[in-house]
């Protein structure tokens, strides 16, 4: 069985520039067989529309739906609105995430 090289991309959330440079990492790659892209592409993220386009565009690309992805496709947002106390903890999260952005965009470009 020959060996394959995988490159995965996740939780895009709508944050084209951030998946543009994802890509632009991969691409520079020599030894990548195959992309997977592990789902959470849209909702929460300013650019939905762009984001579609570019995954669109990808040749030969795995996509597995992630829970976001499913609650859009079906309007489970529609049917249940979330609780007050899981969007202060999302809202904790996303700003802990932010704090750092920096040391995780440096270390997960290193590791790609």
């Amino acid at each position: 069985m020959a060996n394959k090289t995988f490159a995965i991309i996740t939780d895009i959330h709508s944050n084209s520039s951030a998946l543009s440079e994802a890509l632009d990492i991969i691409n520079n790659r020599a030894d990548v067989d195959q992309l997977i892209c592990l789902g959470d592409c849209f909702s929460l993220g300013p650019e939905p529309e762009k984001t579609l386009e570019t995954l669109r565009s990808i040749d030969n690309c795995i996509f597995i739906r992630g829970n976001h992805d499913r609650y859009l496709i079906e309007n489970l947002w529609d049917q249940e609105l979330p609780s007050l106390k899981a969007w202060t903890h999302m809202t904790q999260y996303v700003n802990r995430l932010s704090k750092m952005k920096n040391g995780l965009q440096k270390n997960w470009a290193q590791r790609v």
